[in-house]
């Protein structure tokens, strides 16, 4: 009787050599998702123009700073009806001197929930009414600034609205 043992190992080494490539197969598809959904690929935090990640501190690669550019130019030249001027700001730029003067002429801030892209009034319910009654023309300055909802961007943006305003008019939304 031949002994089996070889035969045993051999298949045993196989399997854990396939089970291995698929594993790392699977890492490089997720790492790859996250890259083109324009989050980390270590923590799928999304990200803003720096080099690194702001949660883990991971270096970014230069393809994910190459989509966020990409991006970045397809949102400012996309028209919105009657809207003057339409500014897209990240949390992590609300304390430069560009996005503060932003802030602070806007007559319409939202926050942007970059999981759902649902868009909350953060300031301007007195603009948005005034224009559905018509008592002003269209034409009004609009901020959207993109907010994690894992982190605390959201409670960062209504912080900065209120120094700026003097209030911030974001309401959470009803379950």
């Amino acid at each position: 009787m031949p002994a089996i043992w070889p035969t045993v190992v051999l298949y045993g080494v196989g399997i854990a050599a396939a089970s291995g490539a698929l594993l790392a197969g699977l890492f490089v598809v997720r790492r790859s998702r996250r890259i083109r959904r324009g989050c980390c690929p270590a923590c799928a935090a999304p990200v803003g123009t720096t080099a690194k990640c702001a949660r883990c501190g991971a270096a970014l690669p230069e393809s994910l700073a190459l989509y966020w550019e990409a991006n970045r130019r397809r949102r400012l030249t996309t028209p919105r009806e009657n809207a003057k001027e339409c500014r897209h700001v990240s949390v992590v730029s609300l304390s430069t001197p560009r996005s503060r003067e932003a802030l602070a002429e806007a007559d319409l801030v939202l926050a942007v929930d970059l999981k759902t892209g649902r868009e909350s009034i953060v300031y301007g319910r007195d603009y948005l009414r005034a224009l559905r009654h018509g008592n002003i023309g269209g034409g009004g300055a609009i901020v959207r600034v993109e907010v994690h909802p894992e982190l605390d961007d959201l409670e960062k943006l209504c912080t900065a609205v209120g120094e700026l305003r003097g209030h911030h008019e974001y309401r959470p939304p009803r379950s």
